[in-house]
């Protein structure tokens, strides 16, 4: 998938046209204030977040050669702000999140680099889960923190392997 250039005030879309909205959202790079990014070698990801008060399902990237922000075609599953992320060499991944009626989500995301497409995974958080953080070793992402059920704190750590995508609490 080809990603279409964002400018500060219109979308230029796949086919070079360019717009005011993208999914009835006014896409504005500069108003989106909540973002969460996903780093690649050549590019960086950013996922959701929330533009003049709307609670957006955007996916923008940043090539660093360029130093030009783009608009991937996809977007995430569900629109949200404030999740944990982590990534692996193939795909970044979102914990849980603020979609736009507030509380939290038990959904894991998972944005594929090489194809630039989105889904819900099929393991899920057990809590509807927000405001968690993210960090990776070479095999596994790990979520701790966060809130669940709104503003209530979360201790555990959380593993999602990378091969399997498979989720777990630890014991730890």
């Amino acid at each position: 998938a080809q990603d279409a250039v964002v400018t500060p005030a219109s979308t230029v879309n796949e086919t070079g046209s360019a717009s005011a909205s993208h999914d009835g959202v006014v896409d504005s790079p500069i108003a989106v204030s909540i973002l969460e990014g996903e780093v690649t070698t050549d590019r960086a990801y950013w996922m959701g977040g929330v533009n003049s008060g709307t609670v957006t399902d955007i996916i923008r990237a940043l090539l660093y050669a360029s130093e030009t922000q783009r608009l991937v075609a996809a977007v995430l599953p569900l629109a949200k702000y404030s999740f944990g992320a982590t990534e692996s060499t193939t795909k970044a991944y979102q914990e849980g999140g603020v979609p736009s009626g507030g509380g939290g989500l038990a959904a894991i995301t998972g944005f594929r680099f090489s194809d630039q497409s989105a889904s819900t995974l099929s393991a899920s958080v057990s809590n509807d889960t927000s405001r968690s953080a993210g960090v990776k070793s070479s095999t596994d992402g790990y979520f701790a923190g966060g809130v669940y059920p709104v503003n209530a704190d979360q201790s555990s750590i959380r593993k999602l392997s990378f091969s399997s995508e498979a989720y777990s609490t630890l014991s730890a």
